[in-house]
């Protein structure tokens, strides 16, 4: 078994160029590919018009054995569905691998400002993204802080879950499953232990993705 797993594409945002890269990486052969959220960026612009814009890749994409789970800053599960007819849309995806129970959700669900707060992570993003395109990746710049904070602590079973979002996905499935895929912070990451955590990043600050073959998951791209 090879699945794909690609997140926070952003498509719609002046950020994504990454288009290329993409679509080489979908000419390999894998038996799914999973689309986990934040694919149409329904914050930057009209739905219509960010499909016309990526209509090869958008194309290339529904030739495949696809799985498309929701983002935060995804249109609807009716959009959806028009702009993918031959997908799974779904919340979130569960599957198993011979003896291991795998969830691929995209991540929002954990994230108290989105959850909580959504009318200040409206006001929020249009500054992160004008700060990004200056050259100045916020995200990336709370990511080390929060490894050198972790650094510290002596505690060691989140010493590398640095991220609020990320422990709480762990608490969460951890007792359930055997691995977590997820998007949504944009920090690509592997995390082994009991309960396997993996985050795919994105393809704005990043360009990286996840595959799972034969068991194993790796993280692969430029971060």
């Amino acid at each position: 078994m090879k699945i794909l797993f690609l997140s926070d594409l952003h498509l719609g945002s002046p950020l994504f160029n990454h288009k290329a890269r993409i679509l080489s990486l979908l000419n390999d052969s894998y038996d799914t590919v999973v689309l986990i959220g934040d694919i149409i960026d329904t914050w930057e612009g009209p739905v219509n018009y960010i499909a016309d814009e990526h209509e090869v890749l958008i194309s290339r994409l529904n030739e495949l054995n696809l799985v498309v789970v929701r983002g935060n800053h995804d249109p609807t599960f009716e959009v959806l569905h028009e702009i993918f007819p031959n997908a799974s849309v779904l919340s979130e995806y569960n599957f198993e691998y011979e003896d291991m129970k795998i969830k691929a959700t995209h991540g929002h669900e954990f994230d108290d400002l989105i959850t909580k707060y959504y009318w200040l992570a409206k006001i929020t993003f249009p500054i992160q993204w004008a700060l990004q395109r200056l050259g100045l990746n916020l995200k990336g710049w709370l990511r080390d802080l929060l490894h050198s904070i972790a650094a510290k602590s002596q505690d060691k079973q989140y010493h590398d879950l640095v991220n609020d979002i990320e422990k709480r996905a762990i608490e969460a499935y951890g007792e359930r499953y055997d691995a977590v895929v997820m998007g949504h912070t944009h920090l690509p990451k592997l995390v082994e232990g009991d309960c396997i955590y993996v985050n795919s990043g994105d393809w704005i600050s990043h360009s990286t993705y996840v595959l799972f073959e034969d068991g194993k998951f790796s993280l692969k791209g430029e971060y």
